[in-house]
């Protein structure tokens, strides 16, 4: 079958599963009524009381584990509070029991790789159960397979690029043919709870594999991705081996009205083997306060794209380490998890990266060290940015084998390779805080099974972050048509461990929030306890790890005036890129509210950012000599802040000085000590001078 056709007559095999598994809807298009009028601003009710477990205050825990109607390869939150899988058809053998070949090559009896047949929506406040899914089918006759996906920032539909070609024999690896990548690319509305996937206009390019990013303007850059030509899994770095032609890709870039337009000059000049290497595998990629798109390639080293014009290109900026072996590929993962700041880990090091992006177009990216490590590799592991911008990583193995699920590979291979994955399984989940530079362990899940390639984690309105899939390809070692919800540790009292009170928003805006204006919002905290920060997180899109449009940001508060929190907007649409955020009150115990969901409005052009705020304090300001003090310093528009003190003094802590932080310290010599600390950021620099006394 060709996949640019769209096929109208919908797959006798999908309505039967549809019929099996929900009632189907979406027949026939939607009215053309916004989903923002319909769904903006949702009140999302919490799944169930968080459970309770020992420790939960630190480590947080884990709801019972659910059966899933599908693999969720992707998943995608929707401005109304629900979520969007896709990725697998709905055959399943087990949903935790490890593959055997037998089964393995019995396309009757596990999940396929395939978005060709059937998705799912899932309803958050209607638990884990059948009743919670409308499983519709997919009629527009494209398999999305390992396509890319985001909300589109206008309206709020998902935007879906490429995927896999379907052959109508059997899918990939299944009696069908080698993953070859299409230009097709769908829609789906669901306003008025009448969900409709239409193909949409064909991509300038076959992708699979690509990465999306929605860019200030309101535009969504396409990047990277697999052809259509036959893929050489083994293809050399250095351009030894492999396909040498139909490789050499540019971004492309979709407008408002559904067209593509190809920048042309942003393709790469390197060695076109290379090229295709380094963007194949779902590029992560970022906009930075710059305006430019900043990523990390296949390789590992650093890229940034201008989309001015027909575009530009600049690779090679600065390389991750590669030893013992490079955070990079789809085996890791990278989140937006502060101004101008990624985190990169996972693979088959324990290492921890952090990309600091440019200010600039005259600014290269940066990539250091943090010093921080997980507890071992990780490959395929999901990161997941938290409502308090802390970071959550889950699933993945630390023994993984490559090229064990090859052609021609022996058996005793593959068995000693699926044997070594799951011996390696890594289900205890690691939050990674910024403020003392550290991974620390959670809780880890009863009966979990292995959450490896293919497998998803999604924060949810309700501040917990739904875990699950993974499997659906070749020799798979589990097949997850399952999913469970994890609850971070905010979401308990840190003492007693107990389920916490937590604060609630009562109004936020409802019509489209502009930048650079002031946000009111109503909000209120149980116990006494005041409102400490607002949050914005946007809302996720996550395939293969890598979320591609999830970023957080701190709320700078101006103050509570007549009963409302008077927040302001960032000026930049790089530093809040269009589209749907939730919004999280967090209290001074540091627990979220239940979010709203509001829309940021897109700019024509990228505006300068506000000048960084500084805030510094010691605690505390006198200390005797010997004895420890510490320095904390916040911020919001800054993406770095440096600071020189006189007598001596210094900051222990292995991670650069950043946005923040806190920082211990200590002095034998009795006297003054005086500091001058320096916010920089897109929009000039701040300086702060604060002295503290030793006696």
């Amino acid at each position: 079958m060709n996949a640019l056709q769209k096929n109208s007559s919908i797959s006798a095999v999908a309505l039967a599963v549809c019929s099996l598994l929900s009632g189907c809807n979406g027949e026939g298009e939607v009215a053309s009524t916004p989903e923002t009028k319909a769904m903006l601003g949702p009140t999302t009710k919490a799944l169930t009381a968080p459970p309770t477990v020992p420790n939960a205050g630190v480590g947080g825990a884990w709801g019972n584990l659910g059966v899933w109607p599908l693999i969720p390869l992707h998943a995608v939150l929707l401005q109304d509070g629900r979520v969007l899988t896709y990725g697998s058809n709905s055959n399943s053998a087990s949903s935790t029991s490890s593959m055997d070949w037998a089964a393995a090559t019995n396309k009757s009896s596990i999940s396929q790789q395939t978005g060709y047949f059937v998705y799912d929506i899932w309803d958050p406040a209607a638990g884990l159960g059948k009743s919670a899914h409308m499983v519709l089918p997919n009629g527009t006759g494209v398999d999305s397979f390992c396509s890319a996906q985001l909300l589109l920032p206008g309206d709020g539909k998902v935007f879906i690029a490429g995927g896999d070609q379907w052959t109508g024999v059997g899918g990939t690896y299944f009696g069908g043919t080698t993953n070859l990548g299409i230009n097709n690319s769908l829609v789906l509305s669901y306003a008025n709870q009448t969900p409709s996937l239409n193909s949409g206009s064909p991509m300038s390019r076959p992708r699979w594999y690509a990465t999306t990013t929605t860019l200030p303007s309101g535009d969504i850059l396409v990047h990277g991705g697999r052809p259509n030509t036959a893929y050489d899994a083994n293809v050399k770095t250095d351009g030894t081996s492999g396909p040498t032609s139909g490789v050499l890709y540019a971004p492309e870039v979709r407008r408002a009205d559904g067209s593509f337009v190809v920048l042309g000059s942003a393709g790469s000049s390197t060695n076109a083997v290379v090229q295709r290497l380094d963007y194949s595998n779902y590029p992560k990629n970022f906009v930075a306060p710059s305006g430019e798109v900043v990523g990390i390639a296949e390789g590992g080293s650093t890229f940034k794209i201008s989309t001015q014009g027909t575009g530009s290109i600049t690779l090679g900026l600065a390389p991750l380490s590669a030893s013992p072996a490079p955070v990079s590929g789809n085996e890791a993962t990278a989140v937006a998890y502060q101004y101008g700041r990624a985190l990169l880990f996972g693979g088959a090091s324990a290492d921890t990266y952090m990309l600091k992006m440019p200010n600039s177009t005259s600014e290269a990216p940066k990539v250091e060290s943090t010093g921080a490590a997980l507890n071992a590799g990780r490959w395929f592991v999901n990161g997941t940015v938290l409502a308090d911008g802390r970071v959550l990583a889950t699933g993945g193995t630390s023994n993984w084998d490559p090229g064990y699920a090859n052609e021609g590979v022996a058996s005793s291979r593959r068995d000693q390779a699926i044997a070594a994955a799951i011996n390696g399984t890594q289900n205890t989940p690691l939050i990674y805080d910024p403020q003392v530079n550290q991974w620390i362990a959670g809780n880890a899940p009863v009966g979990e099974p292995g959450r490896y390639y293919h497998s998803v984690a999604l924060l949810l309105p309700d501040a917990t972050v739904l875990v699950g899939g993974g499997g659906a390809h070749r020799y798979a070692p589990y097949e997850n048509n399952n999913a469970r919800i994890y609850y971070p540790p905010y979401l308990y009292d840190k003492v007693t461990g107990a389920a916490a009170a937590r604060p609630t928003i009562t109004s936020s805006p409802t019509a489209t929030v502009q930048l650079g204006s002031v946000m009111s919002v109503v909000a209120t905290s149980p116990n006494n306890l005041s409102i400490s920060k607002f949050t914005l997180v946007k809302t996720g899109s996550v395939t293969h790890g890598l979320n591609m449009d999830q970023r957080f940001i701190e709320l700078k508060n101006l103050g509570y005036v007549a009963g409302s929190w008077n927040l302001q907007i960032p000026n930049s649409g790089a530093t809040l890129t269009p589209g749907f955020y939730m919004l999280f009150a967090i209290d001074a115990a540091g627990v979220p509210s239940q979010a709203k969901i509001i829309k940021i409005g897109a700019a024509a052009t990228v505006a300068q950012e506000f000048s960084p705020s500084l805030s510094v304090e010691y605690s505390p300001a006198r200390v005797a000599k010997g004895q420890s003090y510490e320095v904390r310093w916040t911020s919001n528009y800054a993406t770095d802040i440096t600071y020189t003190c006189s007598g001596g003094v210094s900051f222990t802590g292995s991670l650069p000085p950043g946005v923040n932080y806190k920082r211990s310290g200590s002095s034998n010599t009795p006297g003054q000590r005086n500091c001058i600390f320096t916010a920089t950021g897109p929009g000039g620099s701040t300086l702060v001078n604060r002295t503290f006394e030793v006696y």
